[in-house]
């Protein structure tokens, strides 16, 4: 470990030209800012997806309980769209 650390020490103190180390500098923030930003909107996603998994789970049956599938299916993709299936999973509270 005590290697990799005085590496990357070596590594820090070399002789950068004061343009490429403010670009690193730079870069290194857009990274942070944009990583942060999506994770963000993931979270969000996520918690859609599965509120539709929970309420197309209850209402028809999934093709690995033996149902055939189609109405589930159906009821996914039409409840990220925001449309009710059969009256049920349409607008969801989180999505």
């Amino acid at each position: 470990m005590g290697d990799r650390f005085d590496k990357l020490a070596k590594d820090a103190a070399a002789d950068l030209p004061r343009r490429q180390a403010f670009r690193l500098i730079g870069g290194g923030l857009i990274a942070v800012v944009l990583a942060s930003l999506g994770l963000a909107a993931d979270n969000t996603k996520s918690a859609c997806v599965q509120i539709c998994l929970d309420c197309c789970g209850t209402n028809f049956s999934h093709p690995r309980d033996g149902g055939v599938g189609k109405e589930y299916a159906l009821c996914i993709r039409n409840c990220h769209a925001g449309v009710a299936t059969n009256g049920v999973c349409g607008s969801l509270p989180g999505c």
